[in-house]
């Protein structure tokens, strides 16, 4: 059974979505803005362990980052998701 939960540190990193697949975990940060910026990244790179996998949800392009990393656009991203209902 997978779980979802969000971090916060008491030193206040944080990380907006984590979800636990046992086996890995997947971390998402999710920003409104449309310009990338690495400091978005951060609070994710601290939590992420080798096979992890972490994605940026914003407003910009959707590219590859790193081997763990991608950023999203967000509506990219939840088209992979659409049903037609």
């Amino acid at each position: 059974m997978q779980s979802c939960f969000f971090l916060r540190t008491s030193g206040g990193v944080e990380v907006d979505l984590i979800i636990d697949r046992k086996r890995h975990k997947e971390m998402f940060e999710i920003k409104k803005i449309a310009t990338f910026k690495p400091k978005m990244l951060h609070a994710m790179k601290v939590f992420l362990k080798p096979n992890d996998q972490g994605c940026l949800l914003y407003n910009g392009k959707s590219v590859p980052y790193s081997d763990q990393i991608s950023l999203s656009n967000y509506q990219d991203y939840l088209s992979k998701w659409k049903h037609d209902d």
